[in-house]
């Protein structure tokens, strides 16, 4: 299934944008869908912004995001699939309706990104601790990642760092695809054992 955002031309706070991507979503039916939205204005920094109302205002306009999540989500899963949603540890976002709304009912766990070799435009280790929402129990033990407290980390701040914290390392994007195929073959097998089962021997 193809990436879905600005860069190649889905604009999700639009109507149409929304449609196209369910429509994405229909057509591919991916065994794991990976839901991220910009963390800019939800970070815990902008509580040090001295314009608190230019801070509702943006967040205002980030909403819409928040709930395409949830009606996504609810999507892939009336088609049998699966989630990956993911925003950093303390993002504020996670305290807004839709997305209390999805942590009641997915797996919550959280991990650092440094240990897959999240790296800024410096070339130190982005720790980036980062909360993950999914129905999939594989993909908790492989994301449950934490720093081991070995090497320093380069700030996330400035200098294009956040930009560059927000793309995966391969070795994370890896290991998101290999817990989804332990999943998928998990399932199958179990799917196996259950038509057997129903039709005997």
């Amino acid at each position: 299934m193809p990436l879905a955002d600005l860069l190649t031309g889905y604009d999700l706070k639009t109507k149409a944008g929304q449609r196209r991507a369910r429509q994405l979503v229909r057509q591919h039916k991916p065994h794991v869908l990976v839901l991220a939205f910009p963390c800019t204005k939800w970070c815990a920094m902008q509580n040090l912004n001295p314009d608190q109302q230019k801070v509702s205002d943006m967040q205002d306009e980030e909403r819409v995001l928040l709930e395409v999540v949830e009606r996504l989500d609810k999507l892939q899963l009336s088609l049998g699939g699966h989630v990956l949603i993911e925003n950093p540890v303390n993002s504020m976002a996670l305290k807004e309706g839709p997305l209390m709304r999805l942590r009641e009912k997915l797996y919550e766990f959280t991990g650092d990104q440094c240990p897959f070799g999240l790296r800024g435009p410096r070339g130190g280790l982005h720790r980036k601790p980062t909360r993950y929402l999914s129905d999939i129990k594989e993909l908790e033990d492989a994301l449950s990642v934490k720093c081991d407290g070995r090497h320093e980390h380069e700030p996330v701040l400035g200098s294009g760092a956040s930009e560059e914290s927000g793309h995966y390392p391969w070795q994370m994007a890896a290991a998101i695809v290999k817990a989804a195929e332990k999943h998928f073959q998990k399932s199958e097998w179990t799917a196996d054992v259950r038509v057997q089962t129903a039709t005997g021997p």
